[in-house]
């Protein structure tokens, strides 16, 4: 099943989003270089415009490359598309237009909220 990954790493308070065809293959690969316990803790649907999406989601999340600093929203997407449970939301999320003018302002469930709102649009 092809999606976008979240592989965490707790100790680091960090994600890696990406996109695999493979999702539970790229695990190991990216283990091997990191001296810190990762888990793959979700996958969601998708292709690499999914990856993208996700990534200009969090943007401001950003550490370096595709790893991400874990927030509320994170966390969020990470419960709802849990790995065991990949029975959860299936649909790809679409942004339209970006982000909300009072993003910034929002909780995390506003956020995901309004994430949601987007999908069932798309």
């Amino acid at each position: 099943m092809k999606g976008v990954y979240f592989v965490t790493c707790r100790e680091a308070n960090a994600v890696k989003i990406g996109f695999s065809v493979e999702p539970r293959a790229r695990l190991p690969e990216i283990q091997w270089g990191c001296p810190l316990p990762l888990t793959l803790e979700a996958i969601v649907p998708g292709d690499a415009q999914e990856e993208k999406r996700f990534h200009h989601w969090f943007a401001e999340e950003r550490i370096t490359g595709e790893w991400f600093r874990l927030c509320e929203m994170i966390e969020l997407v990470i419960e709802r598309n849990a790995v065991p449970h990949l029975t959860g939301l299936k649909r790809e999320y679409k942004p339209r237009g970006g982000r909300p003018k009072k993003w910034h302002r929002m909780s995390a469930e506003e956020k995901y909220a309004a994430l949601l709102a987007e999908r069932e649009v798309a």
